[in-house]
């Protein structure tokens, strides 16, 4: 009746809403998040009784946004570790028939199973498949680590590796699970999203209709998602508001890196990096260049909203402003700690700079704002950071499903924690309601009042810490 496991292949080289409403509550500083990085040289080890092969390279080339509904579930600077754990080779029929191979935790399972198959009075509805993913994603969120810790099935895994490819079709909003809870961190500048008005802290209850608080955060990306064109209607709650409905067209979003402008009746660059995704360090270097060049006397590094990607882009980016010593130290589960240093000879940067940091910035952005400001190269200026803090690396299993699993903790250069607790400014400032982050092409296109117009107040204070008026 079980249903026979494929042989081990050698990897390829390469509910009703409360009283008070859930979006009234103060949103934990612990969002959980997804991004590649690096391989782990140094990981937990897999239970005795599963054979691990060697370790898969990461995938190279991808950029950091994952879940762009765009949705983006985020956020890291997060390794994506490729491992496959496949299962014994031959059929297992599980310890009720008495196979020494598994725990012994698992004879009620096998037990479960038998009884569905040979009892359930609708044989037809009884898809292995089905049953056997269900199982593992119970498996997996029993860990407790709920939104960032999970179990993709095949179609999940297929789309996250489309969220990562650049320019995918979806609203244009970067999206986490807190507790239980689908937020929107950040929504893509010039996005469907933004223009439907959705914006950091929102939450979604329902889509097209249909409530979704008991969904995975996959799952309520994949009925955001969908074709160019066509159209998707979102209830959303918000602070301060009653429920509301927003129908937006979906669009093919590609997501720039970096982008810059000088700021309107100063000397100040704003340079905002967009996500630390391929090459975001190179970017980040030309504009730094064309800036120069354009008569800066001052940077404005401005990662707000920025919802993290590659490690190895932050280390890049902070070696542009530091000469020496460490970008972040990496903690693994047996508390051994080793310090990723700053990369010699790239630094080509020496004005004066400050940092802006939201809500909306996560795990590689945050790996930068707290390397820099420990470093004393830069104040931090806005808001405490979103609190990604972990690596999360993703093990293929042997049906092209996967599991995402939280390994190596991360800390800045003099061991303060992210991981739940983000990254405090130097000088916090609130965005007044109504008020608007701005971009560089607003900066650039809108003339003298731009930032007086989008009562940018963290620019502002930002402006005004670095230049004294």
């Amino acid at each position: 009746m079980r249903p026979p496991f494929p042989a081990a292949e050698a990897p390829p080289s390469q509910p009703q809403p409360p009283t008070t409403p859930p979006w009234t509550r103060t949103l934990p500083s612990a969002w959980p998040g997804l991004r590649p990085v690096e391989r782990l040289d140094d990981g937990p080890l897999p239970p005795p009784w599963l054979l691990r092969p060697a370790a898969r390279q990461p995938r190279l080339g991808l950029p950091a946004a994952i879940v762009v509904v765009l949705v983006i579930a985020f956020g890291a600077g997060i390794a994506v570790d490729r491992a496959a754990y496949p299962p014994a080779a031959s059929p297992a029929p599980g310890v009720a028939n008495g196979q020494a191979s598994e725990p012994p935790q698992f004879k009620p399972f096998w037990e479960a199973w038998d009884i569905l198959h040979q009892h359930y009075v609708d044989q037809s509805a009884l898809d292995s498949t089905k049953l056997a993913e269900g199982a593992t994603r119970g498996l997996v969120d029993a860990v407790g680590d709920t939104g960032h810790t999970r179990f993709l099935t095949p179609d999940e895994v297929s789309a996250s590796h489309q969220s990562l490819s650049g320019s995918i079709t979806g609203i244009g909003a970067r999206m986490a699970q807190v507790d239980a809870q689908f937020v929107i961190q950040s929504v893509v500048p010039g996005s469907p999203a933004e223009k439907a008005g959705l914006r950091a802290g929102d939450v979604v209850l329902a889509v097209d209709g249909d409530p979704i608080d008991a969904k995975t955060l996959d799952q309520v990306v994949q009925s955001i998602r969908g074709t160019a064109g066509t159209s998707v209607r979102l209830q959303i709650g918000r602070q301060g508001s009653a429920a509301f409905d927003v129908s937006i067209v979906r669009a093919e979003i590609s997501v720039p890196a970096v982008s810059w402008a000088v700021i309107p009746g100063s000397t100040v660059a704003d340079i905002r990096v967009e996500e630390f995704s391929r090459a975001a360090a190179d970017d980040l270097k030309s504009a730094l260049r064309d800036a120069e060049k354009a008569g800066a006397t001052g940077l404005v590094l401005d990662l707000r909203d920025d919802p993290g990607g590659y490690v190895d882009e932050a280390v890049g980016v902070t070696s542009l402003f530091v000469s020496g010593g460490t970008v972040y130290q990496e903690r693994d589960a047996s508390g051994k700690t080793r310090e990723i240093p700053v990369r010699q000879g790239e630094s080509i940067e020496n004005l004066p700079m400050v940092v802006l940091v939201n809500l909306g910035s996560a795990s590689a952005a945050e790996i930068v704002a707290g390397a820099l400001q420990d470093a004393g190269r830069a104040k931090v200026y806005g808001q405490t950071t979103f609190g990604t803090g972990t690596v999360l690396s993703e093990f293929d299993l042997s049906d092209g499903s996967a599991v995402l699993v939280g390994t190596v903790e991360w800390l800045t250069p003099k061991g303060r924690q992210i991981w739940h607790h983000g990254i405090t400014p130097d000088v916090k400032v609130e965005l007044p309601t109504g008020a608007r982050l701005i971009t560089p092409d607003e900066l650039r296109s809108g003339g003298a009042d731009a930032l007086t117009k989008a009562n940018d107040a963290q620019l502002k204070s930002a402006l005004t810490g670095l230049t004294g008026s």
